[in-house]
C-alpha cells in the first residue's frame, strides 16, 4: 500500500500574504460603501496619497498628482484659516489634536461647491516627531443643503 502524502500545508508567509490582500480588500470595500475616501500625509517623505474618491470630492481626476499646496488651495477662503490651524494642532507634539474639520469648497477642474468632513490623526515617531498624518474625508453636500430647513422646521 502506497504511504499517502502529507495535506497541503502553505508555509505562514503564504498565510500572512492571504489575509493581509483580504483585509485590504475588505477596507476597500468598507471605504467603497460608506463613500470614505483616504488620505495619507507622509511628512518623512513630503508626500501627499488621495485616493480616487478623495480626489473625485475635490474635482480632481484620478490620475492627476496632488500636493500639500493643493489640500491648502481646497478650502474657501473663510474656512482657509480654521482648516489650516486643525491641521497645524494634530501634527504639533504639544497639542496632537485630532484634525476634525468640515468646509466648503470648488472642485478644481470641475468647479463644483462641495462640503467635505475631513478626519485624521497623526502618528508621531518615539522622539515626538510627527511622521505621518492619515485620515478620511466624506462628502456633506447633502446634510448640509438640508440643515437650513430643518433649523427652520426646529423654530416653528
Amino acid at each position: 500500500m502506497l504511504a499517502q502524502p502529507a495535506p497541503y500545508s502553505a508555509p505562514p508567509f503564504l498565510l500572512a500574504d492571504t489575509e493581509l490582500l483580504r483585509s485590504e480588500e475588505l477596507l476597500r470595500l468598507a471605504t467603497e460603501v460608506a463613500e470614505v475616501g483616504l488620505w495619507d500625509v507622509d511628512l518623512l517623505a513630503d508626500t501627499l496619497f488621495w485616493s480616487a474618491r478623495v480626489k473625485a470630492m475635490f474635482g480632481i481626476s484620478p490620475d492627476v498628482p496632488v500636493s500639500m499646496a493643493d489640500f491648502h488651495a481646497c478650502p474657501y477662503p473663510e474656512h482657509r484659516a480654521a482648516t489650516t490651524a486643525a491641521f497645524a494642532a494634530a501634527v504639533d507634539p504639544l497639542q496632537r489634536g485630532g484634525y476634525d474639520v468640515e468646509y466648503r469648497t470648488v472642485g478644481k477642474e470641475d468647479g463644483v461647491i462641495r462640503w467635505i468632513a475631513a478626519k485624521g490623526r497623526a502618528q508621531f515617531d518615539d522622539n515626538g516627531r510627527c511622521i505621518r498624518v492619515l485620515g478620511t474625508v466624506v462628502d456633506i453636500t447633502g446634510p448640509k443643503k438640508t440643515e437650513p430647513s430643518l433649523k427652520e422646521s426646529e423654530t416653528l
